[in-house]
């Protein structure tokens, strides 16, 4: 359903997404080689999806069409617990472990990819 998912934009009066997804999408010459492109920005999908979480609740205060809610304590701490706990297995055991940061943030970038 159009505009029902903020994450799926195939709404005509929006800016065209990168893929075509539905036959009702206005076709663009882009979307003939979406099959090369695409699965390589699918591998991107992490990292933004990282980063949009920030965007969406302290900025923006919605996603898409879907206004946020105020989040509660509970939320709070799970929210930043999680990062705190996802940041640290990630880059602060491998730094304190003696890994060198060029090969840590390679490897970061090979694991998002």
């Amino acid at each position: 359903v159009d505009e029902a998912d903020p994450d799926i934009v195939t709404a005509a009066k929006e800016v065209p997404d990168l893929r075509r997804i539905k036959d009702t999408q206005t076709w663009l010459p882009r979307y003939f080689h979406q099959h090369l492109y695409m699965p390589l920005l699918y591998g991107l999908l992490a990292a933004k999806t990282r980063i949009q979480e920030f965007l969406v609740i302290f900025l923006y205060k919605k996603n898409g069409t879907v206004r946020m809610t105020r989040l509660s304590t509970v939320h709070w701490f799970l929210f930043f617990g999680g990062k705190i706990f996802y940041y640290t297995y990630r880059i602060l055991v491998p730094l304190l472990a003696g890994m060198p940061v060029w090969q840590l943030l390679s490897l970061v970038f090979v694991c998002d990819v």
